[in-house]
C-alpha cells in the first residue's frame, strides 16, 4: 500500500486505491500463488487522501514524471489517469461534492513523442 521502495515510482502503488498483496497470501482458489486485490471503500480513500484534489495533482505529477523519463508509455499514463480521475470523481462524492462532468476538467497526460 504505497510502500514501494527503489525502482520506478508509478501513481498506482504510490497513491494505491487498493489493497495489492503478492503470492503467499492465504484465501480462495488461486490466491496462494496468484496473490489478491481489494479496493478500498470509500470511506477508506477518503480516510487515505483528505484532499481530492492533491491526490489527483500528485497522481497526474507522478505519472507524467515517469512518462517524461521513459518509464511509462503515453497510453499506459492515459490510463493511469483515467483511474485517478475516477477515484478522485469518488472522494469528491464522498466528501458530498459534485463530481464535475467527465467531459469537462478531465486532465490529461503531456503527450510525447518517440525519439
Amino acid at each position: 500500500m504505497g510502500q514501494t521502495i527503489g525502482g520506478i515510482q508509478l501513481a498506482e502503488y504510490a497513491y494505491p486505491n487498493a489493497i495489492i498483496k503478492g503470492a503467499g497470501t492465504t484465501g480462495p482458489g488461486f490466491c496462494w500463488l496468484t496473490g489478491m486485490h481489494q479496493f478500498f471503500t470509500s470511506q477508506e480513500l477518503a480516510a487515505r487522501y483528505p484532499d481530492p484534489h492533491a491526490y489527483l495533482a500528485e497522481s497526474i505529477r507522478l505519472t507524467e514524471q515517469n512518462v517524461a523519463r521513459g518509464f511509462i508509455l503515453p497510453f499506459d499514463a492515459a490510463q493511469t489517469i483515467r483511474e485517478a480521475y475516477r477515484v478522485f470523481q469518488e472522494l469528491l462524492r464522498s466528501k458530498g461534492h459534485t463530481p464535475m462532468p467527465a467531459d469537462r476538467h478531465r486532465p490529461r497526460v503531456a503527450q510525447h513523442e518517440c525519439a
